[in-house]
């Protein structure tokens, strides 16, 4: 059950006039005392009755509680609705290879990527997206899902260690992309790509190819600094770093593969950009898809029914009921 949180401050006010009541309650039967003996009293005041009394009491404070209760607006029960929009198709793939840990973009290319990709999620309206990770090997994390927070959830569980197959196989990667655009049905359109380009071994014209008859298109993102960074290799132990080197112990420096990612955006009828520290891709990678045409995208949503109206009922009926209870209240002074 959901209720409106913002409101739980009437059942403070609920408490408060119980309170007050049972005082003002409390100060009669005082003063009755001083009036007369509680022997005398059904003598002196023949309409007091306490049973009901207790009864009128007891529905009035029912009434309040579920006058309260309206008030927080509780809903249970989903109804599924159906709404129709219109929409783009997007696999957003990201490289989960070693070198996506290089700390020349802060804090790596990898968490980097991750923050661009919320971004362009925040962008996005009546789009579908799915998530591909990739290195030596590629593997569709999400199908596609018009659920923005899923998508987000399972952007937030993406590291490097995801994939133990080294190197960055993007005709792998475009090949499962193919793959999940066509289990989810409908037309298709693009592919962004998160990616550094390195270890790559240019072999993508066969998936680009397939792709194009699909009219898929590919957006590539280069993320990194032309300077290279080193590799930081951190002991999931003890959390010390080092940095990987090559067969003569020398350092790795890794560096973006902007070239190539390039080549592959153009093939496809795509574009490239390049993600640095002092660049952002979100705003016109968003309006570049923006412009591609769009199909009516139809997306199943659960919505919880207001249950307001039993409760105000309820209450209604108790203090109609209350107020239906001769319950004597004494004499006056």
């Amino acid at each position: 059950m959901k209720i409106d949180q913002q409101n739980l401050w009437v059942f403070g006010l609920w408490i408060a006039v119980l309170i007050l009541d049972f005082f003002l309650g409390f100060r009669q039967q005082k003063r009755l005392r001083q009036f007369a003996s509680p022997a005398l009293l059904p003598v002196v005041n023949p309409f007091f009755n306490r049973t009901r009394m207790v009864w009128g009491r007891f529905f009035f404070y029912c009434g309040l509680l579920f006058i309260c209760l309206s008030l927080l607006r509780p809903q249970w029960g989903d109804a599924v609705m159906t709404k129709s929009s219109r929409g783009h198709d997007l696999y957003v793939a990201i490289d989960v290879s070693l070198s996506m840990n290089a700390e020349d973009v802060s804090p790596s290319r990898l968490a980097r990527s991750k923050q661009e990709i919320r971004a362009i999620l925040d962008r996005l309206t009546g789009d579908r997206v799915g998530l591909i990770v990739f290195a030596g090997d590629a593997y569709v994390q999400l199908p596609l899902t018009s659920d923005m927070d899923a998508v987000g959830s399972f952007l937030s569980e993406i590291d490097s260690s995801m994939i133990s197959v080294p190197g960055t196989n993007l005709q792998r990667m475009l090949e499962v992309a193919l793959s999940g655009f066509r289990n989810g049905g409908g037309a298709v359109d693009s592919v962004i790509v998160f990616s550094d380009g390195e270890a790559f071994d240019g072999q993508t014209k066969p998936a680009i190819e397939a792709l194009k008859q699909f009219g898929i298109r590919v957006f590539t993102v280069a993320v990194g600094s032309p300077d290279g960074g080193l590799i930081p290799i951190r002991d999931p132990g003890t959390g010390a770093v080092r940095y990987k080197n090559d067969q003569e112990n020398r350092p790795v420096l890794t560096k973006p593969n902007a070239a190539a990612l390039g080549e592959i955006a153009v093939q496809s009828g795509g574009r490239n950009f390049v993600l640095t520290n002092q660049s952002s891709v979100a705003d016109a990678l968003v309006r570049t898809i923006s412009t591609l045409p769009s199909r009516a995208v139809g997306a199943t949503q659960y919505e919880s029914t207001n249950q307001y109206q039993w409760f105000l009922c309820l209450g209604l009926l108790c203090l109609l009921i209350a107020a239906a209870i001769p319950c004597g209240r004494g004499v006056s002074k």
